[in-house]
């Protein structure tokens, strides 16, 4: 999309959401002025896809058996690898539509991008939803990105 015009579109020329275009506009502009200011952000679940969208990649639709299933996660970043989030999204980010800016933290066994990160600014997201679960790496890996020290 551009964001310098408001044209909240997808590099496939999807819209994040065609229902929700003022929550569109507001998450951009989120995104815009942490990166403009140095702000961490970290993305949950839509965020995730949001930002992904923000910088120029796209969405795949209609994702199988990720809604209301735990599935195991696949990184070279031992708080990640071989750990097991929950997943309650039918749109996401495969390993095609990532934007070529940011680069994949974890995937899940389908590939589908489960993390993401930002190499040069403080932007970080995760697909699942760290509040509907109680599993210790997600504060740790919280912990890492607030710190500074978040790494594959």
């Amino acid at each position: 999309g551009d964001r310098e015009t408001g044209d909240y579109q997808n590099a496939g020329g999807g819209k994040i959401s065609g229902v929700y275009p003022e929550r569109d506009r507001t998450e951009y502009t989120l995104i815009t002025e942490a990166v403009s200011r140095d702000i961490p952000l970290w993305g949950i679940c839509r965020g995730l896809q949001t930002i992904n969208v923000y910088f120029g990649g796209t969405l795949t639709g209609q994702v199988r058996d990720h809604v209301g299933q735990d599935h195991e996660l696949r990184s070279s970043h031992p708080l990640l690898n071989g750990a097991v989030c929950n997943s309650y999204h039918n749109d996401a980010v495969s390993e095609g539509d990532l934007s070529r800016e940011l680069r994949a933290l974890a995937l899940s066994a389908d590939g589908l991008v489960e993390a993401l990160y930002h190499p040069a600014y403080a932007l970080a997201a995760v697909q699942w939803h760290p509040e509907r679960q109680n599993r210790p790496y997600d504060r740790a890996l919280l912990r890492e990105f607030l710190s500074g020290m978040l790494a594959p």
